[in-house]
Parts: structure tokens; sequence; C-alpha cells
């Protein structure tokens, strides 16, 4: 035998031995120190205390070996304020006081820092062989238990060999991190460039300053004129941005990022079927008169009008009614972009960055749901108090008046499209970012006159289309009345039968989004961060959850412990200080499911009455759980058994698990 060993008592043995049968785990709680009574001795397993005890303290420590499984290591430390003796034994006691191992201990002398002026840090390691260590719980008091300095420097050594990192390897994590990837093309209600962007300008930058963002355009916006080490972004100013068609045949011919102009749909000029003529407004037109619904020239020459919605504005691009913005794109998500990193600068650059999105990033989302951290661009009023960042990003700009102290005001994209703001780049001039503009026609038929022609279509077109399918436009109506020919310019006006016209704002085709707005990142929105108390709060927030398993018998989800008849098991509340709802299963047969808990007359062999099942009820801040005399789940030859069980009489132990719900309600 060893010089210096562990020894399982018998006591401890029959301990274990009871604990498997019954299916409860094994619980250490303290651990002593004796001096022998004076001597070096060789204990054995027939022990039932040391020989004489000097010291008694909680675990600080239950480990499983890496190499064996069924090894176990305890370890305690002993308060320096204690000694002024020798350590030559040791004991593992149980939480029912049994002495479960005995440990033969080299001869050392424990000082008393108080009294001798020197001291040192004295603590026991136990190793000692278990059939099943998975079944073998330490019980601890946290408000005693200490770390020896050896364990923290053993553990803070390996924590930091493994969190730490390269500054290639820290730009690579932050830069993966990012929610929105370099490139991303993100649109912003005022003119103003968040930190990681750049305004889509046509500009050229360098490939050294933006290396990430050069690399994923390449050169697919240079002109041949940008010079060695540059490279070009593309134009976005003025312009209404389009899927690109990538096969589906819609808009064919098109390279993503190039440039198309705007046009009308084709179509024709033609009387409607049935008709013998229809409305030419021009010189001689004859007055209607005005209403809702009808298209009427108020002079000989006029454009067209409904008489409610105004005139049709015509101009020189087609276009549909829109707001300006100022469409940016990702350049970097590595912070100080993108050579060394200093510290301070980076601490302020993250604060800067908090999220790949920024506040003030307009996203459109395909349907009525508004994300965590957004709001609908709805012309709303809102809280500075409750948006900050927002209200400092956004201003005064949007607001109308009206607007209570403390308020401001969202912009309004309902039904709107977003075109990029001008910014001098002089097709689109005269505008502010984030104004309206109204929709337009491009003038045709400039031949016939000064005025616009409608569009009038008949009952049905060629391919099935009719009415106002087939090219999406609004509906307006002509009332009968006297008309000039389209033939002629001048002449009698001749009567024509009501027709139905389609003219209305000008619009691509188009998808419905609906536009939200970046309101806030910073977590606890969104004052000013503790972050000694949002540490805590995070840590609070990881060790809770609505909803847990525990294992009344023991174990854990690989290895669960057993549950036997006629027996009570009490377990702490997982969820301390709330109401919880519980339920418990037990796994037979390679399946878990709730047994539950009953008293049945059995009607053959076995007692007259079977009581059964296993049931999980709160008790304040105990979770007990219960088992039924005769039985853990009612046999189906009994009837009515949840479990295809042939036998008539019960099986124990079984594996059991308790589910565990937490409610909103704190316990009065």
């Amino acid at each position: 035998m060893a010089d210096y060993y562990t020894l399982l008592t018998d006591a401890g043995i029959a301990y274990e031995t009871a604990c498997k049968a019954a299916g409860v785990p094994i619980k250490l709680a303290q651990i002593s120190v004796g001096d022998g009574n004076g001597a070096v001795y060789n204990p054995d397993a027939s022990a039932k205390a040391l020989k004489r005890e000097v010291w008694r303290g909680p675990l600080n420590a239950l480990f499983q070996d890496e190499k064996n499984a069924n090894w176990l290591m305890a370890e305690v430390t002993i308060p320096s304020d204690v000694g002024g003796w020798y350590v030559r034994e040791a004991g593992l006691w149980t939480d029912t006081g049994i002495l479960y191992a005995i440990v033969k201990y080299p001869e050392s002398y424990k000082p008393v820092l108080a009294t001798s002026g020197s001291g040192k840090e004295f603590y026991i390691r136990s190793i000692f062989e278990t059939s099943n260590a998975a079944i073998v719980t330490l019980l601890i008091d946290d408000t005693v238990v200490k770390a020896t300095r050896a364990w923290v420097m053993d553990y803070l050594g390996r924590q930091l060999a493994e969190g730490t990192y390269t500054k290639a390897e820290i730009e690579m994590l932050i830069a993966q991190s990012s929610a929105l990837p370099v490139g991303s093309m993100v649109a912003f209600p005022i003119d103003k460039v968040p930190v990681g962007f750049l305004e889509i300008d046509g500009s050229v930058k360098s490939a050294t300053a933006y290396p990430d963002l050069a690399k994923f355009l390449g050169t697919a916006f240079n002109k041949g004129d940008e010079g060695a080490g540059n490279f070009r972004l593309p134009e976005s100013r003025g312009e209404f941005l389009r899927g690109w068609d990538h096969g589906r045949g819609v808009d064919v011919g098109r390279t993503i990022g190039g440039f198309q102009l705007d046009q009308m749909q084709g179509h024709l000029h033609a009387p409607p079927k049935g008709a013998t003529a229809y409305a030419a407004f021009g010189p001689g037109g004859s007055a209607l008169a005005s209403g809702s619904g009808i298209i009427n020239p108020a002079a000989s020459g006029s454009s067209m009008t409904d008489g409610v919605n105004g005139e049709v504005r015509s101009g020189a691009e087609t276009r549909p009614r829109n707001l300006a913005v100022m469409w940016c794109i990702k350049a970097w998500n590595a912070p100080i972009n993108q050579g060394s990193i200093d510290v301070a600068a980076l601490v302020s650059e993250l604060d800067a960055l908090k999220s790949a999105v920024p506040v003030g990033s307009i996203i459109p989302f395909p349907k009525a749901a508004v994300p965590p951290g957004y709001l609908e661009l709805d012309g709303s009023v809102q809280s500075v108090a409750t948006y900050p960042d927002l209200a400092v990003y956004l201003g005064t700009t949007f607001n109308t008046g009206g607007e209570p102290v403390g308020f401001f005001r969202l912009p309004d994209s309902r039904g709107e499209f977003l075109r990029g703001w001008d910014h001098g780049r002089g097709i689109d001039s005269n505008r502010t970012i984030g104004s309206w503009q109204k929709g337009t026609a491009v003038t045709h038929d400039s031949d016939r006159g000064p005025a616009l022609t409608p569009i009038v279509i008949g009952a049905a077109l060629s391919g099935g289309a009719s009415g106002s399918e087939a090219i999406g436009a609004d509906s307006y109506q002509i009332q009968a009345g006297n008309y000039v020919l389209q033939s002629a310019w001048a002449g009698t006006p001749s009567p024509v039968a009501t027709v139905d016209t389609y003219l209305g704002v000008t619009r691509p085709r188009n998808l419905s989004v609906m536009w939200c707005i970046k309101a806030w990142n910073a977590p606890i929105n969104q004052g000013q961060i503790d972050i000694s108390a949002l540490a805590l709060e995070v840590s609070n927030l990881a060790n809770m959850a609505d909803f847990t398993v525990i294992y009344p018998g023991g174990g854990n989800k690989t290895s669960p412990g057993g549950v036997a008849t006629n027996s009570r098991y009490i377990a702490a509340n997982p969820f301390p200080g709330y109401h919880v709802f519980c339920t418990a299963q037990v796994l037979y047969n390679g399946e878990w499911a709730n047994p539950e808990f009953g008293d049945h007359f059995s009607g053959i062999g076995g007692p007259d009455r079977y009581g059964h099942g296993v049931q999980a009820n709160q008790m304040g801040n105990s979770i007990i759980v219960q088992t039924g005399v005769n039985g853990l789940v009612y046999p189906n030859a009994l009837s009515g058994a949840p479990f295809l069980l042939s036998a008539t009489t019960g099986v124990s132990p079984l594996p059991c698990r308790v589910l565990v719900w937490r409610l909103k309600g704190v316990i009065a």
C-alpha cells in the first residue's frame, strides 16, 4: 500500500450502496482533520471517526479526475486563524454525519498566524475512488467557502491562455460580429453620415484607407482615371434603386449597378371597343361641369384634371412620388480603419459604432411587424427621453410645430418611394434631404398640342388583360358629353358616351414594404450605462431562465437519478422567490412521460388498491416530489395505463425529472 492514501470506510460503502438502491445522490458536506492522537498511524476501513479531530469545515470543491471518471478529488482550505497542531489524518463526511472516507495525511504542522507571527496557505486534497462518480454531490456553503491561491492562479492562467487574441484576430472577430457586412447600402433621412459609412456619391477613395470596401467593390465602378491604389464608389444621388433582374426576365439585359433612363410603358391611344370617338383635350375642347370622378378641361388647351386631385404634373422625367434620402455604403467594421489598434481610440470608436446598423438607418421590412430597436416611419411624435439617440440624430428636421416640449417627429414614408438625395449632382436640384416630391409623367404627344392625352383602354386587350390591370394606372371616368374628335383639332364637338379613362400618379412596378428607422442600440434603453451594474445584470440574466429541468434523484440529463416508490424528495426552487409550475416525468422503455398520480382498485393480484404515480408541487422555495405507495407507473394490465407495461406489479426505481416553469408573480 502507498505511504499516504484515502480509504472508503465500511460505513461509507454501506451508505453508497443504500443511495444507489434508492436512486438518490451521495452528498458530501464536510471534511475534518486530526493529529492522530499525537502519532502517525495507518487508518483502516472500519473507522467511524478520526482518532483525535482538531478542526472541521465545509468542503471547498469536488473535482472529477480528467483521466479516470471514477476518481474524485476533494479539497478544503484551512483558515489562517486556526492551528497550532499537526495534521496526520483527515475524513470526508456525508450530510447525514457518516464518515465516508478516511485519509492518511503526511505529517504537517499548521501554525496560527495571530500567535506565531507567521502563516501559510494550508489546504487538504484527497483523492478517492467510487463506482459511479456521477451520483456524488458536493454541498457547499457559499458564505464560508474559499478559493486557494494555487487554484486561482491555475484558473486565471487557463482562462488567459484561452482568451488571448492577436491584433489580426481581434480585427477579424469585430468585423465578423457585425450584422451589416461591408458593401451594404442603407438609406438615411438627414445629411449625417454615420461612423463606418460613406455617402454613395461616385467619389474616388483610397484602397489603403478602405481596404475592405476596396476588396468588395473591386473596379466595378472605375472609369479609368482613379489613379493607382484608388477605387470609385457607385453614384446614387438623385436615383431610385431597383432590384437587379438576375435572370427573372422582367428587366433583362441589365448588369448589377448599371444605370437606366426613365421611360413610360408602351400603350396605344385608340378608340375603345364599341366607341366611335374618344376624348382629345386640345384647342376647341368642350368644357364639362367639374366634380368628383369627372375629367374636365376647364378651358381650351388645358391639361388633364379630375376636378379633385389637381392637374397632371409633367416634367423632364417620369417618377413616382418620393422622399429624398441619402444612400450610404458600409465601408468598414474593424475599428480604427484599419492599421494599428490604439486602445484609447478603440474605446471611443466602439462606443460610436455600438451596432452594425447605426441609429437613423432606414431599413425595409416585408411584413407588418416592427423588430426590436426600430420604429415605423409613420410621421408620429416620439419622446426624446425614450429615444435619446434618435432624437439627437433627427433633431427637429421633421417637426411641424405641433410637438409638445420633449418630443420630436419621425418622417413619414408610408406609401412613398425613396430617392437618392441629389446633394449637388444636378439631376434633381433644389431638394433638401427628407423632403417630399410629387409624382409626375413625361410630356408626350407634343405634336398634338400643349396638353396631355389621357390613356384610354377598351373592354379588353390582347393577352386577356383589361382595364387598369393592363398598365397599373388609376381609374377616372369621362362623363358623356360633346368632345372634339381626335382626327381634327378644330370643328364642331361630337357626342361621346361615358368612357373609362386611366390616368394617375406615375409609378414603377414595386413591392409594398414597411420602412422602419433604427431607433436605439444601447441596452437598458437608453441613459447612462453603469458598467458594474451592467455586469451584475448580465450575470443575473445568465443564471436565470424561464424554464429549467431538475432531477430529484440526482444526476443530470445524460445520467438522471432514479426515484423509488413510497418516497418523498425535496429540491430547492430553481427560481427562488417566484411561483413556478412543475410536472414530474419518469423514463420507461426509452420514453419520458407524466406517470400521473392516482389510486385504483387492482382487480388482480397484489394489493386491493394500487397507489401509483409521481407528483411534483411547489411548497414555498422548495419543490416536493412524492411517489406512489405501490408503484411509479400504473401497469396497463390494470387498465388505463399511460405506459405499455405488461407487468402487474410496479417497477422501481425509475429515472425521474421535473420540468419547472417560472411564473410572473413573486411569492408574497
